[in-house]
């Protein structure tokens, strides 16, 4: 950036300019109840989320005087808005992050740079890729043992299905990172994507009840526990196909097909 470079040979010499720099988390969280994560999986999560994160930014801020640049943020929001069960890895991880967005604001606030949090909701994508998300809860709940999927399976694979709606194009995520990189106004936090707004607002101001109505959480009375069970029932049989007697198989593909509707 100091010494002036050619874009290809012949060309007239310039000097880079430094506009922003965009740090981006990817949407690759664990997912589970939390007595199902382990220990290494959360430390995983946070060095990369957080810890890398942050010592990039610590690399190029001392550029900060020479360039003025901006730094942009990009982090999911939708579970971090409401904070969303299941997804304890990624609450974690987005508020820290958010935590150290406002930090590092206040901080450069004389210096006149400007740190911008863009908070990405869903984003349109095709339908196989939907059912792969209805695949991996599935899978998930398999791995459990009979108690955790009587206590969490209907749950679980309920907050899955909040990804599944179709998101906003994802040429808006471009126009809006563009915005956030050039536009002389721009704002501190920029929502964009499906459902990025609401999901906030609701978070915020929707109070507890609203949000558990919202996401069908509710306490289960003994009957309704027993009613879980037979579903339990299901998840540990086999799979259509499997080997056994034909009225064994006959069974296991009827009580499969309740764990598909569950799912």
């Amino acid at each position: 950036m100091r010494t002036p470079l050619a874009a290809f040979p012949g060309a007239q010499a310039h000097h880079l300019r430094l506009v922003s720099l965009i740090l981006i988390t990817d949407n690759q969280f664990p997912t589970g109840p939390i007595e199902t994560i382990p220990l290494d999986h959360w430390s995983d999560t946070f060095n990369l989320k957080i810890i890398q994160t942050l010592a990039i930014t610590q690399l190029f801020l001392p550029l900060l005087n020479d360039f003025k640049y901006r730094i942009l943020f990009i982090t999911p929001s939708i579970p971090q808005s409401l904070n969303l069960p299941f997804h304890a890895p990624e609450v974690a991880s987005v508020s820290a992050l958010g935590g150290l967005v406002t930090a590092l604001r206040r901080e450069l606030k004389s210096s006149d740079a400007r740190v911008i949090w863009i908070k990405t909701g869903t984003f349109d994508v095709t339908s196989s890729q939907r059912h792969t998300h209805a695949n991996s809860a599935r899978a998930d709940v398999l791995m459990w043992t009979a108690h955790m999927r009587a206590t969490y399976a209907r749950e679980y694979t309920s907050q899955r299905s909040l990804y599944d709606v179709k998101g906003t194009s994802v040429k808006e995520l471009h126009a809006a990172v563009f915005d956030a990189m050039t536009s002389r106004r721009t704002r501190d936090i920029i929502r964009v994507g499906s459902g990025s707004v609401v999901y906030d607002m609701i978070g915020k101001l929707g109070g507890e009840n609203l949000v558990s109505w919202m996401l069908g959480l509710r306490s289960r009375s003994n009957a309704t526990n027993m009613e879980d069970s037979s579903y339990t029932r299901a998840l540990v049989r086999s799979p259509p196909g499997s080997s056994g007697s034909s009225s064994g198989g006959l069974e296991s593909s009827v009580e499969w097909e309740k764990v598909d509707k569950m799912v």
